[in-house]
């Protein structure tokens, strides 16, 4: 009796296919029997779910290539020749070597021997007619899943982060469709919040996996997986760049806000690495830019301090750790005069007025701009986006800035701000953000001037002006 093996294969593997691999097997072993082959359990090769057509890695076809050249076995069984594969090169390749091993191929019940011309040429056809119709089948799903995208349809892929789509496990929702997950859904809109806030996608990733809530296929999440789940536009109600037919679980504009707060922090470089105590409070006496919070080079210990930096000149700064110490003293100092909390109280109501008003209306009148670059943006061809793009970060920076401006003509009292005593006892353990919302209250901006000494020794705190908004 010869010695044989069994090659199956699918190109899509799900729950209704897994028996037709082992089907095939069964067809295989028949048809051994009926010729007296025998097929070692080492010998049965399978690919489930591999297409033999897109140059996927086979592991099951690359063992059975591998058996082949050691000449363990004379004959190969597979219910038919593009099962083994539907490439007409890799094919003939294959065929090469069965040949070079005296290795027949049994395909339909026919039997392609080494030395076969004739059923070579008809083995060769068939790998042609395989590619050639793999080949036209990928052109029209293409094609249709182009069409299904200009509908807002979703075309499949594994299950998104915040949403359920349509598979064999869940077919009471309908193809082309995703349904919000509540829970997860949650988490996104939480972590946009946090994120517009100052915190970073470890922080979200640490909060997440501290509420239990994992990965779509399991696992905990880590900061490069929750930056993918936030950029994902599908969350916003789009999908390759189209509006689609789905629940968005985050609003066009937060998403945008997220993604440039992310782009943003990704492209600071160490200019403006880290959130903080007095970022964007900050301003330079010689140009009157920002300044920004930065990491010196390493200095002869191996230490590295932190510093705030102009991002204009770039020849204004000084040490973080005694700026953020002194002016918080400072801070707590001013509170603890008498009337401070009802002089802003009074300075808010006072700046409330028609420059406000104009603002606002111009803030509308953008948002609703923004709102038609959108819609330009679904409809633009390719060449054209791009401009799109930048006339919507121009409305978004402007909508920013005016933002900034509203917030300084009125200034409002938070309603968890708490008394001078508890805010001094508060401050030390106090969040970055939260001690950021107290000073916003008070401080409107700290004039930086350059210093004539360098080193966290050198501190002068002479070079600080702070400007109070009472």
């Amino acid at each position: 009796m010869g010695r044989a093996a069994i090659y199956t294969r699918l190109s899509r593997k799900d729950d209704e296919k897994v028996s037709t691999c082992a089907s095939q097997e069964r067809r295989l072993r028949a048809e051994a029997e009926r010729r007296g082959l025998t097929i070692l359990p080492e010998h049965v090769f399978v690919d489930d779910g591999i297409s033999a057509f897109d140059g996927k890695q086979r592991p099951g076809f690359a063992a059975l290539v591998e058996t082949v050249v050691a000449g363990e076995v004379d004959a190969i069984l597979a219910v038919r020749m593009d099962r083994i594969s539907r490439d007409e090169v890799e094919a003939a390749m294959f065929r090469s070597e069965c040949r070079k091993a005296r290795v027949s191929i049994i395909a339909e019940g026919r039997e392609y021997a080494p030395d076969d011309d004739a059923g070579g040429l008809v083995a060769t056809i068939e790998s042609w007619s395989a590619w050639r119709e793999s080949r036209v089948k990928s052109v029209r799903i293409r094609e249709a899943k182009e069409i299904a995208r200009e509908r807002g349809l979703y075309t499949g892929g594994p299950r998104a982060f915040g949403f359920l789509n349509h598979s064999s496990s869940r077919p009471e929702i309908p193809k082309g469709s995703l349904v919000v997950v509540p829970e997860e859904a949650q988490a996104l809109r939480d972590a946009a919040k946090w994120i517009l806030a100052g915190r970073g996608l470890r922080y979200v990733a640490e909060q997440w996996n501290a509420r239990g809530i994992t990965r779509p296929r399991g696992g905990e999440w880590d900061h490069g997986q929750v930056g993918r789940a936030l950029r994902a536009e599908r969350i916003a109600g789009l999908y390759y760049g189209r509006v689609a037919t789905w629940e968005p679980i985050l609003e066009v504009d937060t998403f945008l806000d997220v993604g440039a707060a992310l782009t943003s922090r990704a492209n600071g470089g160490g200019k403006s690495r880290g959130l903080g105590l007095f970022s964007g409070f900050l301003v330079c006496d010689v140009c009157g830019a920002k300044l920004g919070r930065k990491r010196e080079k390493a200095n002869l210990d191996g230490t590295r301090r932190w510093m705030y930096v102009c991002r204009g000149c770039e020849r204004n700064a000084a040490s973080a750790a005694p700026l953020e110490e002194f002016i918080g003293s400072y801070f707590l100092a001013f509170l603890s005069e008498p009337g401070v909390l009802e002089q802003v109280s009074q300075g808010a109501e006072a700046r409330e007025g028609s420059d406000v008003r104009a603002l606002l209306r111009e803030r509308s009148d953008i948002e609703q701009r923004l709102g038609d670059l959108l819609s330009d943006f679904v409809t633009a061809a390719e060449s054209t986006r791009s401009a799109v793009r930048q006339a919507q970060r121009a409305a978004e920076r402007r909508i920013k800035a005016i933002d900034v401006e509203i917030a300084k003509a009125t200034p409002a009292l938070p309603v968890s701000l708490p008394s001078v005593g508890e805010l001094a006892a508060r401050w030390d353990q106090a969040t970055i953000e939260l001690r950021r919302t107290w000073l916003a209250v008070f401080i409107d901006h700290i004039v930086v001037r350059r210093g004539t000494k360098t080193g966290p020794g050198n501190f002068d705190p002479a070079r600080l002006t702070v400007v109070w908004r009472i």
